[in-house]
């Protein structure tokens, strides 16, 4: 008889063996990044061009540099290029990023061979017209303003300003002057001399040899004029504390952040589960107080963003107004619990089980193990890490927690901004 009563026996996973991605040189030295999935009749192909916020002269460039991909090139108009996807019933969509932007088409793999030939046209000859830029410019502007109203943008934005800097590319955020002045030929320039010239292609499902040929013969034969961006931006942030004035908001947002080691540092992975037991989860310590217990918010979440040449720690929530202070009083204690006591070995093996079955479920499809690829790749690290990764969530002592606790987690390095119908308190 099915014992339903009695729990299956856990049992720990310390590795895994993920499917990897395989590397090609193509003619011109650009590499394509390849995972086979054979019995997935799709393919997707994005072109990955390390052009984002980091790499710009003028501010906005990488941002419609990328968003403008698709509007037009010197043989289509954005609605020939629509129809041309939609007969297929592909997608062809860009995506911006501080380190980097991505242009990705999906297709039937039997459709491959009639798209990539477009996608190829748009990487390399869009042509970014004066009257695309100003509807992307004013819908831009449009977000900006609506984003100014909410609290929780506004917080958001100003924390990394702070952290970072207002010059530094990981805090600037895109103003309605900066979007005013911008000119199509700076976008074109950027377009050409930057993101044109320094790409890679990430290839994965139902691959067969001809779709490398083609590939080679559309990616692999203009000339690259690499330059590389060498640029070291200091962050010159702030530790003050931020009171952003909100008249009428029922809300405050309350951001709290550092600068903490990256992704390749020794510590950074202990870091994650830190951060974890702070506020990662549904059962967090900051959920169980401040949401449970306190009741003063429907969520608050704590996670460590890393960034190619940078990572921040960061500490968000929004709650009602009357009890901002509040809030920030239990946050520290949190922290401070975190510092001076021992994690309990049950609350540990809590986060050890949802750590491991959250990457667990992170890579159970063809596009999940390319974006575990693109995690390591981007930031100089090899498969590996995930091994140490599985293995330091296995091994890690509440003592070594305290420890990086007291080191990187201290109270007085926290930069707070928050936003809200409030005053200094």
């Amino acid at each position: 008889m099915l014992d339903r009563i009695t729990p299956p026996p856990a049992s720990t996973i310390d590795s895994v063996d993920l499917q990897q991605a395989v590397t090609y040189t193509l003619d011109n030295g650009a590499k394509l990044h390849v995972i086979e999935a054979m019995d997935h009749p799709i393919i997707r192909l994005e072109v990955i061009f390390q052009a984002g916020n980091w790499y710009e002269s003028n501010v906005g460039t990488s941002y419609f540099g990328t968003k403008l991909l698709t509007e037009g090139t010197s043989k289509r108009t954005s609605n020939d290029i629509s129809n041309i996807v939609d007969q297929y019933g592909a997608t062809v969509k860009p995506d911006t990023g501080l380190d980097q932007v991505e242009l990705q088409l999906t297709t039937l793999s039997e459709y491959f061979n009639n798209l990539c030939p477009l996608l190829r046209e748009l990487t390399f000859d869009s042509n970014f017209p004066v009257d695309e830029l100003e509807t992307a410019k004013n819908i831009r502007i449009q977000e900006i303003r609506t984003d100014s109203q909410k609290t929780s943008v506004v917080a958001s934005k100003a924390l990394r300003k702070r952290l970072f800097g207002p010059g530094h590319p990981y805090g600037r955020s895109l103003t309605e002057s900066e979007i005013t002045d911008l000119e199509a030929q700076q976008v074109r320039n950027f377009h050409q001399q930057v993101m044109t010239n320094n790409y890679e292609l990430m290839m994965v499902g139902r691959i067969e040899e001809h779709h490398h040929k083609i590939i080679n013969q559309l990616f692999g034969q203009k000339t690259l004029d690499i330059k590389s961006n060498s640029t070291f931006y200091p962050i010159d942030g702030s530790q003050e504390r931020q009171v952003i004035r909100k008249e009428g908001a029922l809300q405050s947002s309350i951001r709290l952040g550092m600068i903490w080691p990256k992704k390749n540092h020794p510590d950074y992975i202990g870091l994650k589960i830190l951060s974890e037991i702070l506020g990662g989860y549904f059962g967090s310590r900051l959920m169980m107080n401040i949401r449970e217990d306190k009741g003063y918010t429907y969520g608050i979440f704590a996670h460590v963003f890393a960034l190619r040449h940078e990572s921040f720690f960061l500490i968000g929530t929004d709650v009602v107004k009357e009890y901002t202070f509040q809030t920030l009083e239990e946050i520290y204690k949190e922290i401070k619990r975190l510092r001076t006591e021992p994690v309990p070995e049950d609350e540990l093996m809590t986060v050890r089980n949802y750590m491991v079955g959250s990457f667990l479920g992170e890579i159970s499809t063809p596009f999940s193990l390319a974006e575990k690829f693109k995690s390591v790749h981007g930031y100089g690290l090899s498969y590996d890490y995930y091994d140490n990764y599985l293995e330091t969530i296995n091994s890690i002592t509440p003592e070594r927690i305290m420890e990086l606790a007291n080191i990187y987690l201290n109270e007085d390095q926290l930069t707070e901004v928050i936003c809200g119908d409030i005053s200094e308190s």
